[in-house]
């Protein structure tokens, strides 16, 4: 189903680091484990109260509407937007979830700059400067309730730091990952040249920037595209 995406699926008992893994390692949004959803969200809350080491999966897990996949999509996309929650899951014959950047996908033929921008200059993302902790990135995501911070000095975009790589980090290493610095984790590949470009980093990631001559880069999170 078009505008939909994946959900891992794994067994009840399943350690939260496993989550994670195989939560970054897919870059997915939701996980359901047993019969406990969990989102990237509560994830990084968790990791942020130093307690995903030792945290069981019913702590991270969160209340996601549950849409039938027989409603048809555009009926599965209004509710979605009624319930004003940042994920929903779809029952068909696989467990899907619908995202922000999922549902750009359905309206990325209609999407315009001057939209994208408007609804940036209302909802600034997070933004850290590069000599900023992790730790401090992670807080800055969590505050927003996005997945993602951009990295920039002097009004110069230098990277992007994502929810997935700091969840891997802090579970390999919590101690050292949370105190290194954000401008050794930034991440190019959400960094842009066109409006096309952008379009397809929020389709894939769910952030992107655009960055335009004589003019700021145009930073745009899934917090944005909700909106």
């Amino acid at each position: 189903m078009r505008g939909v995406e994946d959900v891992l699926r794994l067994k009840s008992g399943t350690s939260l680091a496993r989550v994670v893994e195989e939560i970054a390692r897919r870059r997915l949004l939701l996980a359901v484990v047993g019969k406990s959803v969990i989102s990237i969200d509560s994830l990084l809350r968790l990791a942020l109260e130093g307690c995903l080491d030792s945290a069981r999966p019913e702590s991270a897990g969160v209340e996601v509407p549950i849409l039938s996949g027989r409603m048809g999509i555009s009926a599965i996309v209004r509710a979605y937007l009624r319930s004003g929650c940042k994920y929903c899951l779809v029952k068909s014959r696989r467990l899907r979830a619908l995202t922000p950047r999922s549902t750009i996908s359905l309206m990325r033929d209609v999407a315009t700059p001057v939209e994208l921008s408007e609804a940036v200059s209302c909802e600034l993302p997070a933004i850290v400067a590069p000599n900023a902790t992790l730790k401090g990135a992670m807080r800055r995501m969590a505050r927003r309730g996005s997945i993602c911070a951009f990295v920039m000095r002097s009004g110069v975009l230098k990277g992007v730091v994502d929810v997935w790589s700091a969840l891997k980090l802090v579970v390999e290493d919590a101690r050292r990952a949370l105190d290194r610095s954000c401008s050794e984790l930034t991440w190019l590949d959400p960094i842009c040249s066109s409006y096309e470009e952008l379009l397809t980093s929020l389709v894939n990631y769910g952030f992107g920037a655009l960055t335009r001559s004589n003019s700021p880069p145009l930073t745009v999170d899934d917090v944005v595209l909700i909106k």
